[in-house]
């Protein structure tokens, strides 16, 4: 796509301090960091002293009022397993609209799958089960979650 130099880390922005420090030597021009609009990691300030970082927000993860009417029966029901949550945000406003519609306890019989202990202590307490990647990446939250379910069904 016409950039001279990519580099991969593992664990969200965190995972990539390390090794963007490594090659701060090297490096001959500002990064560019594409990002969320509200975003838990601060990349230039993680930085800073290291590299200029040059933060353009490119998504925008918008709050919803409420959960749609199929997972609120899901929950309500009591069959949802567990929830996977890549964000302290979204724990903070998954668990608000849970207490806003009365189904705070439903948490009790659902599993937490989260990316961090950051994002635990946002969904708060009295969970079924939780589950914390070693690295926040979307396959091991998911691995994670297929053995749950494996668990789960085979029981």
């Amino acid at each position: 796509a016409g950039f001279r130099n990519v580099t991969i880390g593992h664990g969200g922005g965190a995972g990539l301090v390390p090794l963007i420090t490594e090659a701060a030597p090297r490096l001959d021009g500002p990064l560019l960091w594409p990002a969320a609009v509200h975003r838990g990691f601060n990349m230039a300030a993680a930085l800073d002293g290291i590299a200029d970082v040059v933060t353009m927000p490119v998504y925008e993860m918008r709050e919803t009022k409420t959960l749609p009417d199929d997972a609120v029966a899901a929950i309500a029901g009591g069959n949802v397993l567990g929830v996977i949550l890549m964000s302290a945000r979204s724990a903070r406003l998954f668990r608000e609209r849970l207490l806003a519609l009365g189904q705070d306890r439903a948490v009790a019989s659902m599993a937490l799958i989260a990316g961090s202990d950051a994002i635990v202590a946002a969904a708060g307490d009295s969970w079924a089960e939780t589950f914390v990647s070693k690295r926040p990446a979307r396959a091991r939250l998911l691995a994670i979650a297929s053995l749950l379910y494996d668990r789960r069904t085979r029981s």
